[in-house]
């Protein structure tokens, strides 16, 4: 029933592709619909980067193009992990959740969501990837520890996740939810260009990380839309720097378009030269000798 709702919806002549990619554009405004909208996530939910949140976050666009009766946005910066200045890494973050710390901040805002909320996405673990990073700088040669931090991550963040999806479904019954599958950092911006150790084994765990995430997400018994398999999130174009996490108003709009594909029932059809999230991981195998950076 949830499934045809959504379809219903997005047959409406709401969007187009071209209309989403080029945000700068002004297709006809949609009719209202009976769609209750609920964002959950980090600063990109929040609306980071966007040139007006309240008009070319994903999160805006998406509510546009379904003609959303309200949107409520639940994006938190991920600033607010940070207890005092400069200790941003694991242990030392606001809440008790050590290895998905934005997931323990968004429990906190699950009884926010109106419970007509009719859609709800999900789009978070960027914050817990990048937290997870920094812990392992300082040991990047040491393998076990990269492959056991990396474990508890996964086994945790695959707990949590599926808590607080059980949160939503209590909160807002009625609801579809719809969770982003998170891109791969090892893809993007300069640390692809590392390609000597130990950065090449650090990239290998980071990819094999990610795909634990997502399948994590598969799992969950939830509509998913497959970000991570979208070649416009990997375009540096698309980011005011290559190594920023924040799109421009052309990556929020890449990202609207994922989430209304997936509730079309188009997710993960299109082939890409990246990670899928249904791909195997990659093993952490010991490195061969180093080979000299070019």
């Amino acid at each position: 029933m949830k499934a045809k709702l959504v379809f219903t919806i997005l047959a409406l002549p709401l969007f187009g592709a071209t209309s989403l990619a080029s945000p700068s554009s002004q297709p006809p405004a949609p009719q209202v619909s009976n769609t209750v909208l609920t964002t959950i996530g980090d600063s990109i939910t929040w609306g980071g980067n966007a040139s007006d949140r309240a008009k070319t976050s994903y999160g805006a666009v998406l509510a546009k193009a379904l003609g959303a009766r309200s949107w409520t946005n639940l994006g938190i910066i991920g600033e607010s992990l940070i207890p005092e200045p400069n200790s941003f890494f694991l242990g030392h973050t606001s809440n008790d959740k050590r290895y998905s710390p934005m997931i323990g901040l968004l429990d906190a805002e699950v009884p926010r969501i109106p419970r007509t909320t009719t859609i709800v996405t999900i789009y978070i673990g960027t914050n817990d990837l990048w937290m997870a990073e920094q812990t392992l700088k300082p040991n990047l040669s040491n393998i076990a520890t990269m492959r056991h931090t990396f474990d508890d991550v996964a086994r945790d963040w695959r707990r949590d996740m599926h808590d607080l999806i059980d949160a939503v479904r209590t909160r807002a019954p009625r609801a579809t939810i719809v969770v982003g599958t998170v891109i791969n950092p090892a893809d993007k911006g300069s640390i692809t260009h590392l390609n000597f150790e130990p950065y090449l084994t650090y990239r290998l765990a980071l990819t094999a990380l990610v795909n634990s995430m997502n399948r994590s997400i598969v799992s969950q018994n939830v509509i998913v839309a497959d970000l991570n398999c979208d070649p416009r999130l990997y375009d540096i174009t698309n980011y005011t720097t290559p190594n920023d996490v924040h799109p421009t108003d052309r990556g929020h709009a890449a990202i609207a378009e994922d989430f209304l594909r997936a509730m079309n029932g188009e997710s993960g059809k299109r082939d890409c030269a990246y990670e899928h999230v249904f791909a195997s991981p990659a093993p952490l195998a010991t490195p061969s000798a180093s080979p000299s950076p070019s």
